[in-house]
Parts: C-alpha cells; structure tokens; sequence
C-alpha cells in the first residue's frame, strides 16, 4: 500500500547501520531494517506509557527514539566491557550489540502487527534467522534479541549462570533496553527530549551523535 512506504534514508535509526564496522554485520543489520514492519516505524514505544517516558510514546518513537537510545547505549556498554579485548574482536563484539538493540523490538508488535506480544524476543530471534550472517555473529544477535526480555524466560538466569561471560553481549542489551526506557532519559545530544517539542530523531541527529561519540571514543 501506497501509505505503508516508509522513506528510510530520513529515519533515525536506519542512520546506525553506519555505527558498524563490520561489512557482513552491517549488510545483515540492512536488510532486517529495510524489511521491517512498517507498523515498527510509525508506532510509539508503548500504548500504556507505563514504562516509557514522553518522548518515547509519540508517532516513530518505538524505532527512532528508544530503539536508537538502545543503540547508543548498547554501543557504549560494548566499548566499556570489551575494552581490553584486541580492536578487531572488540569491533565484533559491539557490532553484535548495536545490531542486536536496534533489532530487539522488530517484532514488538506480533506476527502479523497487531498489539503489544509479550514473546517479541523469541519472535524477532527467529525471524533474524532469515537473513544471511556467518552463523557465530547471527546466534550471538538472535540471542541477544530473544532474551531482552529477560524476567519472561526463566532459563535466563540458569543459562547466564552457567556462562557468565559468554553471555555479556546478551547482558548489554538488556541494561541498554532498560536504559533507553527510562523516563527523560536522553542518549542524543543537542536533542531535547523535555522543555520543548518532542520529536523522533532524525538521520541527521543521529549522524551528528555518531560523530561527537566517536570523536570521544577515538
């Protein structure tokens, strides 16, 4: 339908495809998001607004304002926990993570969109499945995504116990979905999120927070 097309060159979060480094990753993380709902762009974070602040729960907000807050918080946990691995496997590493968060809520709204469905994770993990990546970067991703909700998957706790540092990049995405739910919380500077207009960010905002926070990176 002429009303479903999405022009995803404007949309924030298609703009992190550029965060990774690694050209398989990236060329995964494209064709999840050019193949999206795209009920995933146009919809708020949450009906209820019970666990998402203002600027999360307004037209776009669930793919280009807390989606991309996940991103960048994801990318910032990735950078601190893997800081002591060498430059190429840390870059691996954050790419899954960047990638597993701006895909974490793909899905969010079932099979086909409908409302919220609590079995999001498991259903977007499978769904990423479908896509092209050597097969270790597309688990650690698919696993990513399947457990961010984690309080809904008893097995979480048993599984992390069992490998507590094989599953930091699952740990990432978690902290980095709570982080961006936060209510006034903001991960985008020079955009404000209170006092003002609330907007969803743009590609441009999103390609001049890149640049502040790998300038600060480098």
């Amino acid at each position: 339908m002429e009303g479903d097309k999405i022009d995803l060159s404007q949309q924030g979060l298609y703009a992190t495809i550029d965060w990774v480094v690694n050209e398989e990753i990236k060329g995964f993380y494209q064709q999840a998001l050019e193949n999206a709902p795209p009920e995933f762009w146009k919809a708020p974070a949450s009906s209820s607004g019970k666990y998402h602040g203002p600027e999360n729960n307004i037209k776009g907000g669930l793919a280009n304002v807390h989606t991309v807050k996940a991103v960048m918080a994801a990318f910032e946990f990735a950078e601190h926990e893997y800081s002591q691995m060498p430059a190429g496997k840390k870059n691996l590493m954050r790419d899954v993570c960047v990638v597993a968060a701006g895909c974490h809520d793909i899905k969010k709204g079932g099979e086909p969109w409908d409302r919220y469905d609590p079995e999001h994770g498991p259903l977007a993990a499978g769904w990423l499945c479908n896509f092209p990546l050597e097969d270790a970067a597309k688990e650690m991703i698919a696993e990513a995504v399947y457990y961010h909700m984690n309080r809904l998957h008893p097995d979480w706790e048993r599984k992390k116990a069992l490998h507590p540092k094989r599953h930091r990049h699952v740990l990432i995405v978690q902290y980095a979905d709570i982080a961006a739910s936060r209510k006034a919380a903001s991960y985008l500077p020079g955009v404000p999120v209170s006092g003002g207009k609330i907007r969803a960010y743009s590609a441009a905002d999103v390609r001049r927070a890149r640049g502040m926070l790998w300038e600060r990176e480098s």
